[in-house]
């Protein structure tokens, strides 16, 4: 029997890497590729093999060369973190390689969406050439999609499945596909595609044409609900993905570079816990200014200085990996360290750590314009006399660079300045403060610079519609087929119609179809916790 390698790239994989590497003990050789994991990906696979190689990532298909040119043997498989070569699969494999009839083979993979198999749709049967003879060809395609490309030689069938255990879990599936979409588009965009040539006409009809042909042609309607959300799904990172082409042609036009993979992969919620005592100056001051922080060292900067009138400065850090605390210790020395725990929480512990009368809490994508701050300090000067103790702030939303002014997002009213010890967030809700008195509202805007990244908004997305999607279970029973697709299709036409985001231009169309898509993900993330709390049960 020819002698077989396995190949297996990584990166964070700890949750899935010891079920694969299980799976794989019968070959003759394991080579794990991995780019620099910071979990404990590297501890386990050391438990399976000595054949462990740290490279840094420059693309799916290089990577996968790259392993390939470490190998032992000339009969390679080439396995994902999260598949699973089954009992059956194995033998079928064992038995072609006692005598090769072919020079690669293609296997068919069993793809788990959201815990079921999904049948149709286009996921099954999936056939993959993951079986081959290096000789016989090298990884092509086009990032991130790779695949083995044999020139010149035959490539028979395995009836046999490759168990893949491909999203467990909504925000998994929105990470992932966030970080295709980023590599695809400026893939494009490196072999020639011009980013000014997307329209809005264009990314309409390439998400339209995708939803018809998964649901209706491949019949994805077959899987019931997990069919329909992954065809919507789909048909919203399709047209993420030709936006974010269209976004490169504006960072190019802006002078801005496009962001790193590490930057894509960096999930706030796998910060290190750390947590230095408070150390609270207990004097009375009159402003304090509050931001709450994660890697924001490109915005920090600016943010903190159109604050610096106020009396006190208060950060409160996720645990950033960039220089955001280096660079606000320059303004302040009450810079608190605190791994995420969500959005509420993370303002009451910074407003528990503030001593001012009045505290401004900020974003640090948002700045305090002299207009503000003078209204600011007119306010507070008046507000015993009124009965005042919280005020909301009108934003002006920069998206890509432009001004939003119709679909909502002017003014877009924020609960930004309060009276201290009147105002506390629930922690079971997303943005929304209890207030304990009168409230009043500014006149000018903050200047909010919310379109840094459609990659960032989506982060944002994931991150917000975690808490959104507990609110909405609390008060429905059910998450039907209708909140996957009427609501989003509504709270799409609402911003671009009805609220005029058509005379935003394509910048409009694009902020319409985010605000449908963080209703499409809050509903599906109501839809999951549904089935668990069933299935608990």
């Amino acid at each position: 029997m020819a002698d077989l390698s396995v190949i297996v790239i990584t990166y964070n994989e700890e949750k899935n890497i010891q079920t694969c590497l299980e799976s794989l003990t019968w070959a003759k050789e394991i080579i794990v590729v991995d780019s620099g994991s910071s979990d404990r990906t590297l501890e386990i696979c050391r438990g399976y093999t000595d054949k462990i190689f740290i490279h840094p990532w420059i693309g799916f298909i290089e990577q996968k060369d790259f392993a390939v040119s470490l190998a032992t043997h000339d009969w390679i498989l080439n396995i994902d973190a999260d598949e699973r070569v089954s009992e059956e699969l194995r033998q079928a494999i064992e038995r072609e390689l006692a005598a090769p009839r072919y020079d690669g083979y293609r296997i068919a993979r069993r793809n788990y969406f959201l815990g079921w198999w999904m049948r149709h749709g286009g996921w099954y049967p999936d056939r993959v050439l993951r079986l081959f003879d290096r000789r016989k060809g090298r990884f092509g395609g086009l990032n991130p999609h790779a695949y083995f490309v044999i020139a010149e030689g035959s490539v028979g069938c395995i009836d046999r499945d490759l168990v893949h255990l491909t999203y467990q879990e909504f925000s998994q599936y929105l990470r992932k596909q966030d970080w295709y979409t980023g590599i695809s588009a400026e893939q494009q965009v490196t072999r020639g595609r011009q980013s000014g040539s997307v329209t809005g006409s264009e990314l309409l009809l390439r998400a339209l044409v995708k939803f018809v042909q998964l649901y209706l042609f491949k019949r994805g309607f077959l899987d019931g609900m997990h069919g329909l959300i992954a065809a919507v799904g789909a048909s919203y990172f399709n047209f993420i993905k030709y936006a974010k082409i269209w976004e490169l042609g504006l960072r190019t036009e802006s002078g801005q570079g496009t962001e790193s993979r590490q930057e894509r992969l960096l999930d706030r919620h796998s910060a290190p816990a750390v947590t230095p005592p408070p150390g609270q100056d207990e004097r009375t001051v009159g402003v304090s200014a509050l931001v709450i922080t994660l890697n924001e060292e490109e915005n920090i900067q600016q943010c903190l200085e159109s604050v610096s009138w106020a009396d006190e400065i208060v950060v409160v850090d996720a645990v950033s990996e960039d220089r955001t605390v280096e660079m606000s210790r320059r303004f302040t020395d009450k810079v608190y360290l605190n791994p995420w725990p969500g959005f509420p929480a993370q303002r009451n512990f910074g407003l528990e750590r503030t001593g001012g009368q009045w505290v401004l809490i900020l974003d640090a994508d948002e700045r305090v314009t002299p207009a503000v701050r003078d209204e600011i300090l007119a306010c507070i000067t008046r507000a015993d006399r009124e009965g005042v103790v919280a005020y909301q702030v009108p934003r002006k939303n920069f998206f890509f660079g432009r001004w939003l002014r119709w679909g909502g997002a002017f003014p877009d009213l924020q609960w930004r300045l309060f009276k201290r010890g009147f105002i506390r967030y629930d922690e079971t809700t997303l943005d929304t403060p209890i207030v304990g008195g009168a409230s009043g509202t500014l006149q000018n805007p903050i200047d909010h610079f919310t379109g840094r990244s459609i990659h960032q908004r989506l982060r944002k997305i994931d991150a917000e519609t975690q808490i959104k999607a507990r609110e909405i279970m609390a008060r429905c029973a059910r998450i039907g087929w209708s909140d996957v697709t009427f609501r989003p299709m509504i709270a799409c036409l609402k911003v671009y119609l009805l609220k005029q985001g058509f005379r935003d231009g394509l910048h409009g169309l694009v902020f319409a179809v985010l605000c449908s898509f963080h209703t499409f993900t809050r509903y599906v993330k109501a839809w999951e916790l549904g089935r668990r709390l069933r299935c608990s049960g």
